[in-house]
């Protein structure tokens, strides 16, 4: 295992930057720090700067201590696919500290117009390699349907992949308009279940095959 996360040069170098920015921050920063903030873009939790600038490394070392035991449940054809999820998962966090000591040294910005752009392009970046998904447990569309069928399966996860790019786009779009987090989350979710329904009518057509 740590001859692994030795390896692992991008992590341990994204893990450090996140790291050095939050001890180079430390002294300048308040002594509690927001780590929470609502539709209005004002803090609606907050906690000491120790726990808060901790927050982020801590879960970027758990995710890559786990990364190999998360591995053995995605087929070795989407092996790709989990590493670019995983480097993203490390990109928000890193993205997500740089906020938190930027708030914290009084530079103000739009925190929840930038998150939700930042959900589109995931969703985008997903959607793109959605259709690759290969039958497993660990990375894809996984309902009793799919994974009863490899057609079922496959039909699912073009679909899937098309509604998912859409998705993230709409989510880009009226962001761009406007505030409009109920119609973000409402896009995000509605995307999700189309999906899953999508799912059990691919079943319904193709479950004999």
């Amino acid at each position: 295992m740590i001859t692994m996360i030795k390896k692992d040069i991008t992590s341990l170098i994204i893990i450090g930057i996140t790291i050095i920015l939050s001890a180079i921050a430390y002294p300048f920063l308040p002594e509690t720090l927001a780590i929470q903030f609502g539709p209005d873009n004002n803090p609606t939790n907050a906690a000491p700067k120790i726990i808060g600038l901790a927050i982020a490394p801590v879960v970027m070392i758990f995710l890559l201590f786990t990364r190999k035991d998360t591995k053995k449940f995605v087929h070795g054809a989407n092996l790709l696919e989990a590493k670019i999820i995983y480097y993203i998962a490390q990109f928000v966090l890193l993205g997500g500290q740089i906020a938190t000591i930027l708030y914290g040294l009084n530079y103000r910005f739009n925190i929840y117009l930038i998150g939700h752009i930042m959900i589109g392009v995931i969703f985008i970046i997903v959607g793109n390699y959605l259709y690759r998904a290969r039958k497993s447990y660990g990375y894809g569309i996984k309902t009793r349907w799919t994974l009863s069928n490899e057609t079922v399966w496959n039909k699912t996860h073009k679909f899937s992949s098309f509604i998912f790019i859409l998705a993230g786009m709409i989510v880009i779009l009226i962001n761009l308009i406007g505030n409009l987090t109920t119609w973000t989350f409402g896009v995000l979710i509605g995307s999700v279940v189309i999906c899953y329904a999508a799912s059990f009518i691919f079943y319904q057509k193709y479950s004999d095959d």
